[in-house]
């Protein structure tokens, strides 16, 4: 616990946390297995496991060059910042090596978009989760090409398996709810803090729980100054996230009380 958070310990245990921060982001089914049934090929085989290790490794490489070619750090800071950045963003940890605020809108871009990514499925994290994404990128490929083959008969698959509509419509409705309510909160802290980056990335934060946004509300700043009715919007955010939202929108569902 320190205010300036990782930004104050030794490299060593900046590469120590981005390695623990990494597996509490790993589906723990898939970590248990591994452990205690020595299965190294589940995890290896598993399409989520793939995308996640793959994402965080070229966010990674590829904001660490940016840190390097632009002079910010030398090259192994530019590995560490740009790792422990990456992984603290998806894993939604909330945890800083530097104050990534003070970078330029390049690199901080970076991280933004990492923000609506979230963690694997059954793990510790926060945010929308990869598994929604690539559920969602194999309908809009399968979309695509029945645009182009209308009479093809194209289940949608996932690491091997065929995935049933009932899957696809619980994704689009999640991903539509996030959107809607990140959309929403974003609209009314622009209105009370007159700021449209702190909106965006505190309500981005909150709904995925990551902790950290840009500008006063960075990595090494405060939400204590934001207005009182930003604040709720921000709890009510990171409450609603916690819990997956279907069952915080469940709650002002009218037929729900007239049951």
């Amino acid at each position: 616990p320190n205010p300036q958070s990782f930004a104050q310990y030794t490299p060593l245990a900046q590469w120590l946390g981005t390695l623990f921060m990494f597996l509490a982001g790993v589906n723990f089914l898939l970590q248990y297995r591994l452990l205690f049934g020595r299965e190294v090929r589940p995890i290896l085989k598993d399409a989520e496991f793939r995308a996640y290790a793959v994402l965080v490794l070229v966010s990674a490489l590829l904001l660490a060059l940016y840190l390097y070619t632009h002079h910010l750090y030398g090259l192994e800071p530019s590995l560490r910042h740009a790792f422990f950045q990456v992984v603290s963003i998806v894993t939604t940890t909330g945890f800083a090596s530097v104050d990534f605020a003070q970078w330029v809108v390049p690199a901080q871009a970076i991280l933004v978009l990492l923000m609506f990514v979230g963690g694997s499925a059954g793990s510790g994290a926060g945010g929308v989760k990869v598994v929604r994404w690539l559920v969602l990128f194999g309908f809009l490929r399968r979309e695509i090409t029945r645009t182009l083959h209308p009479q093809a008969v194209l289940p949608l698959r996932l690491g091997g398996r065929s995935l049933g509509e009932e899957v696809l419509r619980q994704v689009s409705v999640f991903v539509f709810l996030y959107t809607l309510l990140f959309a929403t909160s974003t609209l009314f802290l622009a209105l009370l803090e007159g700021d449209f980056v702190v909106a965006f990335t505190a309500s981005a934060q909150a709904i995925g729980n990551i902790g950290p946004g840009l500008g006063p509300v960075g990595p090494m700043g405060s939400y204590a100054e934001l207005h009182p009715l930003s604040k709720v919007i921000l709890i009510l955010e990171m409450w609603a996230g916690r819990i997956e939202l279907l069952p915080a929108f469940l709650l002002f569902t009218p037929e729900l009380w007239r049951r």
